[in-house]
């Protein structure tokens, strides 16, 4: 059995920003709202875990409140990057009236997507890369860029999240990674 149908009264949090991903959702019935903390969690797309529609990662949201950024319905899925990147949740998903979902484990997700084949794992990648896309475009390094140059980004890129007053890259440290700030502000400070 690849899902589970599971049932949720209103106001249950099936999904918390910044969790481990442990669990694919579609849901069923009901509606759900999808709801980011900016500049106190990721950066990833606030939409990302809502089942491929655009997202709204904006930076101008004040900082550390929650913002609603979509509503899930019938037919709405989320969890897939957390699960196919190893990605902690990129936002909170709160049931806003009775939700029936269809629930899958890591493993569970992994089994849909073989037996989906090339055409569900593509659908699926593809839904990712265009999230990623959607943030990617909204930093002004990657606005103009070309799609090739995007498409290739979009396979590598990695979000993180940092809370505030936390040293991100410490002086004399070896690089080994280009980070680019997608929300929130920073200080550098040379020694």
């Amino acid at each position: 059995q690849l899902f589970e149908v599971r049932s949720f009264d209103p106001e249950i949090t099936l999904v918390r920003q910044g969790d481990r991903a442990e669990e694919f959702f579609i849901i069923v019935t009901g509606n759900a709202r999808v709801t980011k903390r900016y500049g106190s969690s990721d950066a990833s797309s606030a939409r990302e875990q809502a089942g491929g529609a655009s997202a709204d990662a904006r930076a101008d949201f004040p900082r550390g409140r929650e913002h609603h950024i979509y509503t899930c319905h019938s037919g709405d899925w989320f969890g897939e990057i957390g699960l196919m990147r190893s990605q902690p949740r990129a936002a909170s998903v709160t049931t806003v009236t009775p939700v029936v979902a269809l629930t899958a484990s890591p493993e569970s997700f992994q089994k849909f997507l073989d037996l989906g084949g090339d055409q569900m794992r593509h659908k699926m990648e593809a839904a990712v890369k265009n999230q990623v896309r959607n943030v990617l475009t909204k930093i002004p390094l990657f606005a103009d860029a070309a799609d090739e140059f995007l498409e290739l980004v979009c396979e590598r890129v990695r979000f993180r999240e940092a809370s505030s007053g936390e040293t991100i890259v410490e002086q004399g440290d070896e690089s080994t990674e280009l980070l680019v700030l997608a929300s929130g502000s920073a200080i550098e400070s040379l020694e």
